[in-house]
């Protein structure tokens, strides 16, 4: 399981409608897409920003549900 810091981090993290995606969630996504590229690294950004895009997508805005 990925950790974030000292702590190990869920997949499965839950928010509240509405929310932005917690950092962690981010994190562990953005970790699954460096381990599918192959675990190159120097695209640690590039990893974390689509990972907080293809959550955002997944999840919404409160803009996009109102």
């Amino acid at each position: 399981m990925p950790t974030v810091g000292n702590r190990s981090v869920s997949t499965a993290l839950v928010r509240r409608t509405g929310e932005r995606p917690h950092p962690d969630e981010i994190a562990v996504r953005a970790y699954e897409l460096f381990q599918k590229r192959g675990g190159h690294h120097g695209h640690d950004r590039d990893d974390w920003f689509e990972a907080e895009l293809q959550l955002v997508r997944e999840h919404g805005t409160p803009r996009e549900r109102d």
